[in-house]
C-alpha cells in the first residue's frame, strides 16, 4: 500500500513538471517565438508610431505645397514678389546699382 502512494506521488510530481514545463514554453512561445509575440507586437507599434510621424510630416509639407499651389495660380502680388526676389523687373523700370564709398 506504501508502495502505491509512493508510486502515486511520484507520478503526480512527474505529472506537475510536465505542466510546469509544457507552461512555460506556451509563456516562451508567446513571448518570444512566434508571429504574434510580445516582442513582434512591440516592434510593430514602434514602428507604426515611426510612420505616424513621417505621415505627419508628409501631411505638413502636403498642405504647404497646395498652398503655394493656390498662391501661385491665384495671387498676382505673390508671383510679383517672387519675380522680384530673383531680380526681375517691370517693364518700364529703371534698376539701379549702388556701390559703396571709402
Amino acid at each position: 500500500m506504501l508502495n502505491r502512494l509512493t508510486k502515486k506521488c511520484t507520478q503526480m510530481k512527474i505529472g506537475q513538471g510536465l505542466i510546469a514545463l509544457i507552461g512555460i514554453w506556451v509563456v516562451l512561445n508567446i513571448i518570444f517565438l512566434n508571429n504574434y509575440s510580445l516582442t513582434n507586437l512591440i516592434a510593430e507599434k514602434k514602428r507604426l508610431k515611426k510612420m505616424d510621424k513621417e505621415n505627419n510630416i508628409l501631411v505638413e509639407e502636403n498642405i504647404r505645397l497646395l498652398d503655394e499651389v493656390e498662391k501661385l495660380q491665384h495671387d498676382d502680388l505673390y508671383i510679383e514678389s517672387l519675380a522680384r526676389k530673383n531680380a526681375m523687373v517691370k517693364q518700364g523700370e529703371t534698376i539701379y546699382f549702388f556701390t559703396e564709398e571709402d
